[in-house]
Formats: C-alpha cells, sequence, structure tokens
C-alpha cells in the first residue's frame, strides 16, 4: 500500500493508536501529499518495510507468552492433550 491517497485517511482513523504505538508528540497525521513526498522522495521503501517488519516483530514477540516445546506431548491445553482422570466404580 504505497498510495498516499488510501494512506492518508487510513493513519487518520488510527490516530489514537498510532500516536500511542509509536509515541508520537501529538494526535495529528499528516495530509496526503505530506505522505506523498515521504514515500516518493525521502525514503528507501525496502529500507521502511524491513524496519516496520522487524518493529512489528520485536512487538509481537515481547507480547507472546513462552510456549512448550512442539514435540513435548504432555503439555496441558493442547490438542489431544487429556489430564488423568480417576474412574469411580
Amino acid at each position: 500500500m504505497k498510495n498516499p491517497f488510501i494512506i492518508a485517511p487510513l493513519a487518520k482513523l488510527q490516530a489514537r493508536s498510532l500516536t500511542s504505538l509509536f509515541d508520537l508528540p501529538h494526535l495529528t497525521m499528516p495530509h496526503h501529499t505530506t505522505w506523498s513526498r515521504i514515500l516518493g522522495e525521502a525514503l528507501d521503501i525496502n529500507q521502511l518495510e524491513a524496519e516496520i517488519a522487524d518493529f512489528f516483530v520485536k512487538q509481537l514477540t515481547s507480547q507472546v507468552p513462552a510456549r512448550d516445546s512442539p514435540g513435548d506431548g504432555n503439555s496441558p491445553g493442547r490438542v489431544g492433550h487429556r489430564e488423568p482422570t480417576a474412574l469411580s466404580a
């Protein structure tokens, strides 16, 4: 999505989230011409995409709880795992 006419309104709709996520000093988002200049002239798109991907990977990995190893088989909560139950006669 490199079209500033698409990015600008989406950024405006998500201004609160973006401001919080990126610790921005204000809630306003750039006009589409600003996005156009940034994306068209002053930015290496490949580098931007790599930086954004790295940022979100770090965000997601810091929020995801550690999981048991996949080959364990004894981990509660796994599909197919059943806790032993006492049988009553």
